[in-house]
């Protein structure tokens, strides 16, 4: 079986398909005081779509990984979704 994805993986899914940065990128360019807060996810949001196609991503990935069905993939994954999943643009 392969390693498991690290939360930086499943966070650069996002943040380098709609943005061009990875985590350690991320890191070197932000100030730590940004970084430290949960504010720099909305610095990066990204479209309903966007977040959409993370999240197949991001299931698909793991499956692949750990072999386990979808099912059970989704629901394990709820606790981890709010750790890594972006933050969404309001369009309204």
């Amino acid at each position: 079986m392969k390693p498991l994805p690290t939360r930086e993986d499943i966070i650069d899914l996002w943040l380098v398909k709609c943005h061009g940065l990875t985590v350690a990128e991320l890191i070197n360019k932000e100030p730590p005081e940004v970084l430290q807060s949960p504010e720099w996810f909305k610095k990066y949001a990204v479209t309903q779509q966007q977040h959409d196609d993370w999240y197949e991503e991001a299931i698909n990935l793991l499956k692949k990984r750990t072999r386990f069905p979808k099912k059970y993939i989704k629901r394990a994954f709820s606790f981890d979704y709010l750790n890594c999943a972006p933050a969404i643009i309001n369009e309204s």
